[in-house]
């Protein structure tokens, strides 16, 4: 195969090559909207479980979900490498390749001055379109060999990136069974909806506290009831005792008082007769 069909040959390899990176680009975006639909079903799926009606099956879908993301890290991580760090070469451009042309003609102006200066010791003559045409050729090779091996790292990785999101799906579909089948949507139809309302919580706090206070100040009321029934108690034992002490007085003094009489009586009695006496 002459050069020029290699030539011919290498130009449709560095234009495959190119269309390849768009297409493995694109391949690579649509591989990362299925990683990230896959989280986003999944962070729904762990926000909203209900652990109330089965406690078990909950965290077997938990398990099983956390495991689902952690293979599926292997994945993101050969979709980043796949997406991330590889450097295409690409031919010159226009103004390069004429100033390169340029070049070569001063350089081979240069080798014509040369010889008719040095007839003896003449060099070879350069043909400028030949050193062009192989300045392109080897630029064509080196750059579809490079963008070769590049588009198959990258082909490779997003190859695998999408075998280890097949992988981490078995777990994850396993758990969606579990998840739709014995319905652990807390926000399902068929359950109860919570409805907070912040407004009636901060009121039932309110009232909760009032009660609290209440209750305190009612606790403390009986304390102070509870202290004056005790003083109350003592001062009415005091006064009994008292009450009871004057009435062992009052049957004292009875006692003593008849024995008194007694003699005042028996006094009068001796007086009169000598009363009477001293009156005849």
């Amino acid at each position: 195969m002459d050069r020029e069909k290699l030539f011919s040959f290498y130009e449709k390899i560095y234009f495959h090559e190119m269309e390849t990176r768009e297409k493995i680009f694109t391949r690579i975006q649509i591989t990362f909207a299925l990683f990230f639909t896959g989280y986003s079903i999944a962070s729904y799926m762990l926000r909203m479980l209900d652990f109330t009606s089965y406690e078990e099956v909950a965290t077997t879908f938990a398990v099983l979900t956390i495991v689902s993301g952690f293979i599926s890290l292997i994945g993101v991580r050969h979709l980043v490498i796949a997406f991330w760090g590889s450097e295409y070469k690409g031919m010159s451009s226009p103004i390069e390749t004429d100033n390169y042309r340029l070049e070569v003609q001063k350089y081979a102006s240069s080798i014509v001055e040369y010889n008719e200066q040095y007839p003896d010791n003449k060099q070879p003559i350069v043909d400028v379109d030949d050193m062009v045409s192989q300045f392109i050729y080897e630029q064509l090779r080196d750059c579809s060999s490079h963008n070769t091996k590049v588009n198959d790292s990258r082909f490779a990785h997003t190859h695998n990136s999408i075998r280890w999101l097949l992988v981490a799906a078995i777990p994850f579909l396993i758990a969606s069974v579990l998840f739709v089948s014995f319905d652990l949507d807390t926000s399902s139809p068929r359950k109860e909806t919570l409805i907070y309302n912040r407004s009636l919580v901060e009121e039932v706090d309110k009232l909760s506290h009032n009660i609290e206070q209440a209750a305190l100040n009612n606790q403390n009321f009986q304390e102070v009831h509870r202290e004056w029934l005790q003083t109350q108690n003592q001062v009415l034992h005091h006064l009994h005792q008292m009450l009871q002490q004057h009435q062992n007085q009052e049957e004292l003094l009875k006692m003593v008082n008849p024995q008194n009489a007694k003699e005042d009586s028996n006094n009068v009695e001796q007086e009169k007769p000598t009363t009477a006496a001293a009156t005849k």
